[in-house]
């Protein structure tokens, strides 16, 4: 809730739903991670406002609180007005009254208050209202026209009904000069208003703190990660040394694959320089199993000779002659 010179707004908070049957088999770990979701609570962008406009007049006859009708001056000329009063609040308090069949406009009511003292008393009236939900998505979002309009009256609001055979309409509620809300305000139409304003906003947010929740289909909040960097020239130092590595790595592994003769034609091209082996291992009787035979072994090397013409290499495969009993093997250079 927060509240400035010129209104109150009230901000809607979300808290994750987990229904009973998904909890009932977990273990104790489990348990205590559900639990800890159910309290997790977030704060959405979703707001609601109250304002309230006041007006004062002194009061010229009756301000000590013992009669049931004060008279003001209502034009500021020492033209006098009377009003009813429904209680006798005595001295050193603040009543404010409201008429339940008035409405101002939707989620708005007139209140007014009149503040008793013994030398100067004040009378106020003010319409409050309280405003329509902001940014909500969905209709359970909203607050409802007839709650906006008791939080706006709820000052003055008692919880019962006034039984009263000529003020059945009208509620009132007394506070004293010692409480927050029965501080004399000697006149000053925005610290009424002000006042006004911030009851009607602490009971919406009374009423969306503890009425029922309401469990609605959608995204609920989980628990971020929040990542602080207190040394960006760290980081930078880091972040710009693995990239100009991995441009190193990659130059230099393009200059040594770009040493790597391939023969052109595919397949075909290499199985012409790989037909020396072929030829030899049909001739021993091994075949294509590659197998040692008793006696000497041999070592094939790939090798490619640069020719006279530029780009050109010739491809051939060499036989070293290995006198210990290996397998055949292969080496490229």
């Amino acid at each position: 809730m927060f509240c400035d010179d010129k209104h109150c707004a009230y901000v809607f908070h979300e808290t994750s739903a987990v229904s009973t049957e998904d909890n009932s088999n977990d273990d104790d770990d489990g348990d205590d991670d559900i639990s800890q979701m159910r309290n997790l609570i977030v704060t959405t962008d979703r707001t609601i406002n109250s304002t309230a406009v006041c007006y004062s007049w002194p009061v010229i006859s009756g301000g000590n609180g013992t009669e049931t009708s004060i008279r003001i001056d209502a034009k500021g000329d020492g033209t006098a007005e009377e009003v009813f009063i429904p209680i006798r609040g005595g001295v050193n308090q603040t009543t404010y009254m409201t008429n339940t069949t008035e409405s101002c406009g939707a989620g708005c009511r007139t209140v007014a208050a009149f503040e008793a003292a013994e030398d100067k008393s004040w009378y106020y009236r003010c319409n409050v209202t309280v405003s329509q939900v902001g940014n909500a998505a969905r209709p359970e979002h909203e607050v409802s026209e007839g709650l906006r309009s008791m939080a706006a009256a709820a000052i003055s609001l008692q919880g019962i009904e006034v039984s009263s055979f000529d003020t059945d309409d009208v509620q009132y509620q007394v506070y004293p000069a010692e409480s927050f809300f029965g501080l004399p305000k000697l006149g000053f139409n925005d610290s009424m208003a002000a006042t006004m304003a911030r009851f009607a906003i602490g009971t919406v947010a009374i009423c969306a703190q503890f009425n029922e929740a309401l469990v609605v289909d959608g995204f609920a909040p989980v628990k971020g990660s929040h990542l602080v960097v207190d040394h960006w020239d760290y980081a930078s130092l880091i972040l710009s040394s693995v990239t100009l590595g991995q441009l190193v790595l990659g130059i230099a592994t393009a200059i040594l694959a770009s040493l790597v003769v391939v023969p052109e034609g595919g397949p075909i091209a290499m199985s012409r320089v790989l037909s020396p082996i072929t030829r030899k291992l049909q001739n021993s009787g091994k075949g294509d199993l590659l197998l040692a035979s008793e006696g000497q072994g041999s070592l094939w090397i790939y090798k490619a000779v640069k020719t006279a013409e530029e780009g050109i290499y010739d491809l051939f495969m060499e036989e070293k002659i290995r006198p210990e009993n290996r397998t055949e093997d292969i080496e490229m250079f």
